[in-house]
């Protein structure tokens, strides 16, 4: 059962490692980006605005949210006559033309990419927003400000530069969550990831199965560890001094 169980994990790792890229890129740029935009324009109509949204998305169950893509995704279909959307497993049926098969992963990865990131984007830009505010209250910045730096300037090489050093620490340890935090939209979009295969594991009874999806869990954590401690070293310059 321990040699049968192990490439069956390989398998749903390299899946879920597909989710995983994506899903990491957009939410990591993205939140950045809307919480220091939001930050900057605290108690206006956008940043009310964009407050309203990130807490509908966080307060929105993950199955639903994949469902109603899933609906607008059909609907879309329905009124362009055409098959953009396509989110049932990993690959569908495709032409023989070259990059065929490629164009159907890419068009099967969207809604899941999607459905994963609006979440993390939703809750990640509020850490970004907040530890934003601070930063842009400090001594340092005002001081900046005061010596003719411009404002955009200031907000980029001071406070955000500074605000960022604590984000690098929830996007490492998110690691492990990303993996197996993926279940039930594994499960909607028919994707066979680590979140899948634990879930199968547990319904089977197999017991090898759920010691290597929690082994793997607590691997990611360790790497994310790890990731935590380069990212600091490389975007703080005082670790780099020690």
């Amino acid at each position: 059962m321990v040699t049968r169980s192990t490439p069956y994990i390989g398998t749903h790792i390299g899946v879920s490692v597909r989710l995983v890229i994506c899903r990491t890129t957009i939410g990591m740029i993205d939140s950045v980006a809307i919480g220091v935009w939001s930050a900057v324009r605290q108690y206006s109509a956008a940043d009310r605005i964009v407050s309203f949204l990130c807490l509908l998305l966080i307060s929105t169950p993950t199955m639903v949210l994949a469902v109603l893509l899933q609906l607008g995704a059909i609907r879309f279909n329905q009124v362009t006559g055409t098959q953009f959307f396509q989110f049932i497993g990993e690959v569908g049926s495709h032409g023989n033309y070259f990059g065929a098969e490629f164009l159907s992963r890419m068009q099967h990865l969207l809604l899941p990419t999607i459905s994963l990131s609006a979440l993390s984007l939703a809750s990640y830009s509020r850490y970004q927003r907040n530890l934003m505010l601070d930063t842009l209250g400090a001594d340092y910045v005002r001081t900046a400000r005061a010596k003719g730096l411009r404002k955009g300037r200031a907000i980029r090489h001071h406070a955000l530069r500074n605000a960022i050093i604590p984000m690098a620490t929830y996007f490492a340890f998110g690691v492990a969550n990303i993996f197996v935090g993926a279940t039930i939209s594994e499960q909607v979009y028919a994707w066979n990831g680590v979140g899948s295969y634990s879930v199968m594991s547990i319904q089977q009874n197999d017991i090898n199965g759920s010691v290597a999806v929690v082994a793997f869990s607590g691997l990611c954590t360790l790497t994310g560890a790890l990731l935590s401690d380069i990212l600091i070293a490389v975007i703080d310059p005082r670790v780099r001094a020690r």
